[in-house]
């Protein structure tokens, strides 16, 4: 068997969104609401809105929805909405919703980035990808990734550069995987 990564874990909530009054408005639907602009007490189907504006709406900037971080107590998240399933509890008699309860289930996410630091995958057996920075040089960079400098000419090959000693920071360079 080889270990090809981890299930992400899953957290599942029960919101609920009452506007009876009954349940207090202090709460931390009724804080995001005001972030949103939001100064007065929202109705049911305003503040359903705005959750799914904050955990749902497709961002055009990193072409997916956002990342969400849930706080309870000491637990911190980073997650993303998977599924949401409301059901309206109370309605006035005319048909508007007084209380819903959204279910929703959230499935861990770490942003790309921070997924390949905390995994620091740096065996030669796999494919890189680094930028340079201020002080790089391709044989350091070879011997960082495939613990021997000695591939560092396989690599300029690879990379099509003419001159392995002029590297530009901000350059982006590929590793290839490699046997050992």
């Amino acid at each position: 068997m080889q270990f090809a990564g981890g299930s992400p874990q899953e957290l599942t909530f029960d919101f609920i969104f009452d506007g009876t009054g009954v349940i207090s408005q202090g709460n931390a639907l009724l804080k995001i609401a005001n972030i949103f602009g939001a100064g007065e007490k929202l109705s049911v189907p305003e503040e359903l809105e705005k959750f799914k504006t904050v955990v749902l709406t497709y961002a055009g900037d990193i072409h997916e929805p956002r990342y969400v971080k849930l706080v309870w107590g000491t637990l911190l998240f980073k997650c993303r909405l998977t599924n949401l399933r409301v059901t309206y509890k109370l309605f006035k008699p005319d048909g508007t919703p007084l209380r819903a309860s959204a279910n929703c289930t959230f499935r861990e996410s770490v942003e790309p980035v921070e997924r390949e630091a905390i995994e620091s995958n740096s065996s030669p057996d796999l494919t890189h990808v680094r930028v340079v920075k201020e002080g790089d040089t391709l044989p350091l960079m070879t011997y960082r990734i495939y613990g021997d400098s000695k591939h560092y000419l396989e690599v300029a090959r690879v990379n099509k550069l003419v001159n392995f000693r002029r590297l530009t920071v901000g350059q982006k360079i590929y590793f290839p995987p490699i046997q050992k």
